[in-house]
């Protein structure tokens, strides 16, 4: 009973030790539940979420910037001038795998030793049997074998790849481009092992050379890396290069040198980058690289490709042109640099325009169009009469062509006296007077004639004549040019500090004074335009529809009378007999223009005299020789300069020879021989009619070119997986093979555009 009694206390003190010991964890629990609840209460309250500290928990935001297709330029006929393509650099990984190879060795060896050192741990014996020891030898061995096994197989398959790479780049030869991917791997050139496989290449042979031995495995076993690059191309190679220009050294910022069209409409062409803000997923793709989707909490960017362009030249006209100032120039070496600008007349487009610079290349010289010599001033000589003959004519001072001059020798102006020079002894030796004709003074380029008219007509208000050059505009800016790099033209004006009389009498024959052929030609196009000025341009306006939006003449600075005058006396330059220009006489229509030749200011660099900034020490200078004008003279269609300039010597360039003589091929080019009324030649012959399929279905068949444009039949021919070859200009009036027969992607389809 005692016992029974004993249990039961003991029994019962048990109980209440469980029961005291679940009261204080209860209470416990119960206080963790309040100051719990009190912290919750507390930080929704009063907590401040750092989000730099929340920042460190999220994915990293990334900027991915999708560059834009740059514009294309075409010609005023739709022909591409410029255009971005596509191409390919390949790229070689040549120690792809060797470290693989090498580290199969290395790791059987090495698991060999865990191997032993696992299995004799806790074991006294430390030595092998002759059985363990052939084993590990063995694994060893193997692993040694399987490792050059698949090395030499990778070697085998680099020197397949080496054949096709001679075929496809043409560049090595096949053991050349062997031993150079050998010599990489093995680490005979340090620091070189990503070899970039020769030139820049297209679609059709990206394809060939990635199905080429060991490339065709891909960049984990074969090494290819391929780069994508925007290449501009310039279909018509030389041609028109300087005005259609490029861009060099593009670089964040987009500090560039930008020249031409390219440079100046760069930002039209350029578009704008897409800007895509993405994050990184917890999905990898491959070992290191996360698998990336938009952010749609950052505001994105869309790529905007870069606007085309359609410019006024034809490039019909630019060969023609670009051919005949060759002609003319390629075997003068006195020649050291020409110009030649063709517009049209009714409407100031730039038709074709050329600027040819001889330098030296292999011991010999060739002409480039590295430099645009239309937007560079000078004193431009003797083309310069004929403004003021025009400023004469229009303020009432000659009212008819046969008006004369009195050139005595005797005239003065200040302490100035006028001579006579030799054109006026040829009139008074033919004429017996002195008493000499407008238009004869304008024909044979006389300084008398025209010195004596400045100082008889403006020599006493010579403000007035420098006011008629600011309303003709040939002495002052042009606004929005397309071409970047216009220069102002430049004259020291009466009342500016350092006039003096003699610079007024120099003005009339195109000295102290300084204009651009861009303001001549405009000058001369408006005496072709019967006084309305019409700006030269570049670039085409397109309606919505695609339709050109021919400009309007705003401006009349002279009246349609002073500009009858002033034709009258310029036809008498390409007169047979007496004229500056003779030669243009035999054109197939008549020519109205102006000859002009001018020293030019020599640079401290060149050796200039401090006395005279036309000669160098020992007598040498350079002459410019240019020729301005329009044709048909009485109906013109265009108007025309040509300016050639000599190297730094002895020599004179005359505007009546090299230039006249461009002139004349360039008329007999742009006209029918034997056509009676003279009129411009358009392009004949019918043209296919076609469209552009939407897409070329790869089914092996040579798609149907007739009648394209070099830009679709291109993109045609690559999309398809052929190379190809191409001649001519226009639209493809010829294939070779004929459309519908059957072609192996990356064989060559000839195309001929006409």
């Amino acid at each position: 009973m005692a016992r029974n009694n004993e249990v039961n206390e003991q029994t019962s003190k048990g109980h209440d030790r469980v029961s005291v010991t679940l009261t204080a964890l209860y209470a416990l629990f119960l206080i963790a539940a309040v100051a719990i609840g009190v912290k919750i209460v507390i930080i929704q309250r009063t907590f401040y979420i750092d989000e730099s500290e929340i920042d460190r928990f999220r994915p990293k935001d990334i900027l991915v910037i999708e560059p834009p297709v740059r514009g294309a330029i075409y010609d005023c006929k739709g022909r591409p001038l410029a255009l971005s393509t596509k191409k390919y650099q390949v790229r070689m990984d040549c120690e792809v795998l060797k470290q693989d190879y090498e580290s199969r060795v290395s790791n059987a060896i090495k698991s060999q030793h865990e191997k032993l050192q696992k299995k004799y741990a806790n074991k006294k014996r430390k030595t092998r049997s002759e059985k363990e020891r052939a084993d590990s030898a063995k694994a060893v061995n193997d692993a040694v074998v399987k490792a050059a096994a698949l090395e030499s197989l990778w070697r085998r398959r680099a020197d397949s790849l080496s054949r096709g790479l001679a075929e496809i780049y043409g560049d090595k030869t096949a053991k050349e481009y062997y031993d150079g991917i050998i010599a990489r791997r093995d680490g005979n050139m340090p620091g070189r092992r990503d070899w970039k496989i020769g030139g820049i290449i297209g679609k059709s042979d990206l394809d060939r050379v990635k199905a080429l031995p060991l490339f065709n495995k891909g960049a984990n076993y074969g090494g290819i890396k391929v780069d994508t690059l925007e290449v501009r191309q310039y279909p018509y190679g030389a041609l028109a290069r300087r005005t259609i220009g490029y861009v060099k050294g593009a670089q964040p910022g987009r500090e560039e040198l930008l020249i031409g069209i390219e440079g100046a409409k760069d930002a039209e062409l350029h578009g704008k980058e897409g800007r895509l803000w993405m994050k990184a997923t917890d999905n990898w793709e491959g070992k290191h690289k996360r698998i990336l989707i938009p952010n749609l909490q950052k505001k994105s960017e869309k790529v905007q490709d870069g606007k085309d362009l359609r410019l006024t030249i034809d490039i019909d006209y630019q060969d023609i042109l670009d051919r005949a100032l060759r002609d003319k120039i390629k075997d003068d070496r006195k020649i050291a640099e020409a110009l030649a600008i063709l517009v049209e007349t009714k409407t100031g487009a730039i038709r074709a325009m050329v600027n040819l610079k001889r330098v030296v290349e292999k011991q010999d010289t060739v002409l480039r169009e590295i430099e645009n010599f239309s937007v560079n001033k000078s004193e431009q000589g003797s083309v310069m009469k004929t403004v003021l003959l025009t400023a004469l004519i229009d303020d009432g001072y000659v009212k008819d062509i046969n008006q004369t001059v009195s050139c005595t020798g005797t005239y003065k102006y200040g302490k100035e006296v006028i001579t006579k020079d030799a054109h006026v002894y040829d009139y008074e030796r033919e004429y017996h007077s002195d008493q000499v004709p407008v238009w004869y003074g304008l024909q044979t380029s006389s300084n008398t004639v025209f010195k004596t008219l400045i100082a008889e007509y403006y020599g006493k208000e010579p403000k007035n004549y420098y006011d008629k050059l600011s309303y003709f505009k040939i002495m002052e800016p042009i606004s929005d040019f397309d071409l970047n790099g216009l220069m102002t033209p430049y004259v020291r004006k009466y009342g500016d500090a350092g006039w003096t009389k003699p610079d007024l009498l120099r003005n009339s024959y195109g000295y102290a004074m300084e204009t651009t052929p861009i303001h001549l030609i405009e000058f001369y196009n408006a005496i072709a335009n019967d006084g309305w000025l019409m700006k030269p341009y570049l670039v085409e306006k397109l309606d919505k529809n695609g339709n050109v939006i021919k400009p309007t003449p705003v401006t009349s600075i002279f009246s349609k009378h002073t500009a009858d005058l002033v034709t009258e006396c310029l036809k008498r330059v390409t007169d047979a007999q007496g004229g500056t220009a003779t030669v243009l006489a035999k054109a197939p229509v008549k020519v109205a223009g102006k000859t002009g030749t001018a020293r030019v200011a020599l640079t401290e660099a060149e050796g200039r005299k401090a006395d005279d900034h036309y000669h160098t020490t020992d007598g040498r200078f350079k002459n410019q020789g240019s020729f301005i004008g329009f044709f048909p003279a009485d109906d013109p269609e265009y108007t025309i300069l040509v300016s050639v300039r000599s190297v730094l010597g002895l020599a004179s360039s005359y505007g009546g020879v090299a230039p006249a003589q461009t002139i004349l091929e360039v008329i007999n080019a742009l006209y029918a021989l034997g056509d009676k009324d003279g009129a411009a030649l358009e392009q004949k012959g019918s043209r296919p009619v076609a469209s552009v399929p939407a897409a070329h279905q790869a089914d092996g068949k040579v798609p149907n070119l007739k009648g394209l444009g070099l830009e679709d039949a291109l993109f045609l021919i690559e999309n398809g997986g052929y190379r190809c070859e191409y001649s001519g200009s226009g639209h493809v009036s010829k294939q070779t093979p004929e459309a519908g027969k059957a072609l192996e992607e990356g064989e060559t389809i000839t195309i001929i555009l006409s």
